[in-house]
């Protein structure tokens, strides 16, 4: 029936008029008088009623029989307003159903014309329209209706329907649905929140969707969170959407921390993924971290997140936060493997003192693991080439939760690792703490000084640290070391410290020494002195060097080539040696060769030549002699003759009383 109103003016003053829908009366605007509205009815019973049983059936998305009863509307009277509406409304919902193009262009065709029969008479009180909506009385219609017209932005009827709608008495699944996606669009978050909280058939899986995504960040959307997502019924999918939630709102950490837990006390876990990515950075105590932690583990938990796992309170939790989270871990009794990566990471970090790296190194051992785990952690965090001032405490530390360092790993270190630089002697240190295996580092220590990667001070305080704990033996070749050190009176400090412990030079040492100074390494006597022993052994190229290049005027010189003749490998007669003559490469005995180019004082020349005299008459052999003109072979005795002017007077003396001078070639 189409309804008018006795009267649509104030009777007494003519004002304008209000209607109040839950009282069912008018108000004038100016003097306040109330109106009851009176119906009378013209004969439009059936259409109106019609029109009504389509609109419902359009709201459940029954339009087949909204189709039917569209038909009887046009029969009975087609300009009827619930007529137009009824149309309007199918029109638009049968739009948003189909994907068929032709269909499409035909609706939308039927759409613009409704609303433009609609619009023919404006929406005032009292008007057939407003009667119509006023008799209406559901709210699965008037939201659907809101939808209409928010659909063909017709504000003002969006308007006025949506104010008729009463949350509780929505009543099919669809029309909540609609109202719940109008409600969050157009910013109606009251509705919303009545919405949630009244008796209707909701589809909770896709409200809670909805409320992740688009509600607000105020102070309902936990709230209603808490109440969708017990209804809801796929958990997986439920996950699903608050993992996307999680890792993409821009809502604020107390309201995501809050969705998290009610979701998860409804069984609807956030992946470990996005508990670490998403939450635990933006925990602000442990007891949210603690929180936080127990999320990712109650969630279904693969080998890989239990890794991230692992990996976030090692490498970027704060101490207190990664000891919490590994302690939950353990306490769930999932399984977990500690990788030795993780470990090293930890302790490699800078953002973490000491005091905070020792207690997440002891929740990372408190995980089920192989001792050889703690050995292969030791060995990798030594190999880490970032230095830090914590590295010897940690060292120690490592070295506390084993029973035996092995030698090999100091020898590794040793040898191949100078990122420590000074503080390379406490490292070595506290790896000392727990290595019995005396011989192991003695030849961890010689391997050191025969290719030390340090500077000359870091390998002397090494050495100076062998020494003070005995692990320095005679077949430790630190000689080798101390020449390549260029520094005579650091060497010689070491040896007589290394000689005070009881250490004693190789029988070789000398010989080394020697040779090293063939090679530059700057001649000593005090450290010659130092090196030489009862038991020691030359080598002709090292008697020849010292004999030939070391220009040493102390008058103990003799005295010393007396001593060390009788140890070299061959007499000075038939030692080889070759020198330089004036422009000439002399290929001679070593005593033709002194002759030649003695560097001594014609003092300590004439005992030298004694010396290396060996009554083998030697001096008158052949020598080779190679000059630019080529190489030839002759008696030293023509040599001499022939560069006589070139010769000190110890050697023309000796040459002169050993008839080298005169008479035939």
């Amino acid at each position: 029936m189409a309804l008018s109103f006795a009267s649509q003016k104030c009777d007494c003053c003519g004002g304008a008029l209000k209607y109040d829908n839950a009282r069912r009366i008018y108000t004038c605007l100016y003097c306040g008088n109330e109106i009851v509205r009176h119906e009378t009815y013209d004969g439009q019973f059936s259409v109106k009623n019609v029109a009504q049983q389509a609109l419902v059936s359009t709201a459940n998305r029954r339009l087949v029989d909204a189709e039917e009863h569209l038909v009887e509307c046009s029969k009975i009277d087609p300009r009827y307003v619930g007529t137009t509406i009824a149309n309007l409304a199918y029109s638009v919902m049968a739009l948003s159903m189909t994907d068929n193009d032709e269909k499409r262009r035909r609706l939308l065709a039927q759409v613009n014309d409704y609303h433009s029969l609609l619009k023919q008479n404006p929406l005032i009180p009292g008007s057939d329209e407003e009667l119509f909506y006023q008799g209406l009385e559901s709210s699965d219609v008037y939201g659907m209706l809101a939808l209409v017209y928010d659909a063909i932005k017709d504000e003002e009827r969006e308007q006025f329907v949506a104010d008729c709608v009463d949350p509780a008495n929505v009543r099919s699944a669809s029309a909540a649905k609609d109202l719940v996606g109008y409600a969050l669009l157009e910013g109606k978050y009251a509705l919303v929140d009545e919405l949630v909280q009244s008796p209707a058939e909701l589809d909770c899986d896709y409200v809670f969707v909805e409320l992740l995504q688009r509600y607000p960040d105020i102070e309902n959307k936990s709230c209603n969170i808490e109440l969708i997502s017990t209804r809801i019924t796929s958990k997986n999918d439920g996950r699903h959407a608050l993992d996307q939630y999680l890792v993409s709102t821009g809502d604020c950490f107390k309201t995501k921390f809050e969705i998290a837990r009610t979701c998860a006390a409804s069984g609807i876990m956030p992946s470990t993924e996005s508990c670490l990515a998403s939450l635990l950075p933006q925990c602000e105590d442990s007891a949210q971290a603690q929180a936080v932690f127990e999320m990712a583990c109650s969630s279904r938990v693969s080998d890989e997140d239990t890794a991230a796992y692992v990996a976030a309170c090692s490498r970027t939790c704060s101490s207190q936060f990664g000891v919490t989270g590994l302690r939950v871990l353990k306490s769930s009794g999932k399984f977990a493997a500690i990788s030795q990566g993780d470990v090293v990471a930890a302790l490699s970090r800078d953002d973490l003192s000491v005091d905070e790296k020792l207690p997440l190194l002891a929740a990372l051992y408190d995980f089920p693991h192989h001792e050889r785990f703690e050995h292969g952690v030791l060995s990798a965090f030594l190999r880490e080439p970032t230095a830090h001032p914590d590295r010897p405490a940690i060292v120690a530390a490592l070295v506390d939760s084993i029973g035996e360092v092995n030698p090999i790993v100091v020898e590794d270190y040793l040898t191949h690792f100078s990122t420590d630089g000074p503080a390379k002697g406490q490292v070595v240190e506290a790896l000392l703490r727990k290595n019995p295996n005396a011989a192991g580092l003695k030849r961890a220590l010689s391997a050191y000084l025969t290719a030390s990667p340090d500077t000359p001070e870091v390998t002397q305080s090494i050495l100076d640290l062998m020494v003070a704990k005995g692990l320095v033996s005679d077949e430790v070749d630190v000689v080798s070391r101390l020449c390549s050190s260029g520094d005579a009176a650091m060497a010689l400090a070491t040896v007589r410290s290394m000689k005070s412990s009881g250490w004693r030079p190789p029988p070789r040492g000398l010989d080394t020494y020697l040779l090293a100074c063939a090679k530059g390494t700057p001649y000593a006597s005090q450290l010659a002195a130092e090196l030489f022993v009862d038991e020691s052994a030359i080598s002709s190229e090292a008697l020849s060097m010292y004999v030939l290049y070391c220009h040493e005027p102390s008058e103990t010189r003799p005295a010393w080539i007396h001593s060390l003749v009788p140890r070299a490998q061959g007499t000075p007669g038939s030692i080889r040696c070759r020198v330089a003559h004036h422009g000439r490469t002399v290929d001679c005995s070593l005593l033709q060769g002194y002759l030649l180019v003695s560097p001594d004082s014609e003092h300590n020349a004439r005992a030298i030549i004694r010396e290396l005299d060996d009554g083998t008459g030697a001096v008158h052999g052949m020598i080779m002699v190679a000059d630019a003109s080529g190489t030839s072979t002759m008696k030293f005795k023509k040599y001499v003759g022939l560069h006589k002017a070139t010769l000190s007077s110890a050697s023309v003396d000796y040459c002169t009383a050993n008839k080298l001078f005169g008479g035939l070639f």
